[in-house]
């Protein structure tokens, strides 16, 4: 019995009107069941099988896989696609059911690729086509609906984790897969709320991959890339990107020592130039000023943000591996705020004898006092 007699009878593929057609590429090509056909007609009969019936051939064979993965190549299998899920009643139960078949059919599909480099390049491919389409549509599909399969970004996540070789996923892989998902090459941050909505669905994401054993992207790497300025393109952005990642100032307030520790470490990974480190300095010690205010913190002094200084410090090399200027514009931005002023004395002192001591053994040579200068001013 061939498989596309099962298929039929199975309900996945109605007679009047549609099984002659794709019956007499069966006949035709003679062969003892559908799996045998010619690949160069497996295309022709895709335009008459529901998705269901797609995902199915896609486990079946490799023939069958291949076929599939470049036909979701083509602007004609997604032009097919939007055509039958707008076919789709508007019930709940008939858009779940969409999205289900179309998620098995992403997990058939990513199951028998290469591997992770060949699952995003699938990735950007098929949301470029499908924007594409959805553009000349009447707007009733749309990408996010067929992609993200009805259960969010850790849904996908999960889809993306069934292709071969897990630990040869990379931190910038996982950024692009999950840019791609919703045809994006940058972040719009413009506020510390839509950070926090950017930074639940990229931890989603990777929570759904980090399911595979054998991946090992963690998430500091994963945000190097993401608040890249090429992603992110503000500055404010990729601090409130960072702030949401490693702490909590929207739904709530939680930002204790330990975080600042924690991001202080993430950020000096990520080399970030002085001026990005004092716009995080700065929007850290004004949540945390304004924490302290209303009493939604039990710490005091501005510890946590103090932490974070600390701990950046530490692990960037400062000042001793940054240049004189850089030591005076954080020194002279953390002076700004009297408070934060009088915790992170002891921290700046000890930055400015690691800065002149290597000067105080230089014999005939008058030591340049003028960055000193500075920062005792700074510090009046």
């Amino acid at each position: 019995m061939s498989c596309l007699y099962i298929l039929v009878r199975a309900g996945d593929i109605h007679w009047p009107g549609v099984v002659p057609k794709a019956w007499s590429l069966f006949r035709r090509a003679s062969p003892a069941s559908v799996f045998e056909l010619p690949e160069d007609v497996h295309d022709t009969i895709l335009d008459h099988l529901p998705v269901r019936s797609i995902a199915r051939l896609a486990l079946a064979s490799k023939g069958w896989n291949r076929s599939i993965a470049a036909s979701l190549r083509t602007k004609r299998r997604w032009q097919r696609l939007f055509e039958q899920v707008n076919r789709y009643s508007l019930s709940l139960r008939s858009w779940f059911e969409w999205h289900d078949d179309m998620a098995k059919l992403f997990s058939a599909v990513f199951t028998l690729c290469d591997g992770p480099s060949s699952c995003v390049q699938l990735v950007k491919r098929m949301t470029s086509l499908a924007i594409d389409v959805e553009s000349g549509s009447d707007g009733r599909t749309c990408w996010s609906t067929v992609v993200v399969a009805g259960g969010g970004t850790d849904t996908f996540g999960r889809l993306l984790n069934k292709c071969p070789r897990p630990h040869e996923w990379t931190a910038e892989l996982v950024s692009d897969a999950f840019l791609a998902m919703d045809g994006m090459r940058t972040l719009r941050v413009e506020s510390i709320e839509e950070a926090s909505l950017e930074v639940s669905d990229a931890l989603a994401f990777r929570e759904g991959l980090a399911e595979r054993q054998g991946f090992s992207v963690g998430v500091t790497a994963l945000l190097s890339f993401l608040v890249h300025p090429d992603v992110i393109h503000s500055s404010d952005g990729r601090s409130w990107y960072v702030m949401q990642t490693f702490a909590e100032f929207v739904d709530g307030y939680c930002f204790e020592d330990l975080d600042g520790v924690i991001m202080g470490k993430a950020v000096a990974a990520m080399h970030w130039p002085i001026e990005d480190v004092v716009n995080l300095i700065v929007k850290l010690n004004e949540n945390e000023s304004l924490a302290e205010f209303h009493g939604w913190t039990t710490s005091s002094g501005r510890s946590a943000t103090v932490a974070f200084i600390r701990a950046w410090a530490r692990d960037s090399n400062f000042p001793r591996a940054w240049a004189e200027a850089d030591l005076c514009i954080l020194s002279a931005n953390v002076a700004r705020d009297g408070e934060l002023k009088k915790h992170t004395m002891p921290i700046i002192l000890e930055w400015l004898e690691a800065v002149l001591r290597p000067l105080t053994g230089t014999i005939g040579v008058l030591p340049d006092l003028k960055i000193a200068c500075d920062l005792i001013a700074a510090f009046r």
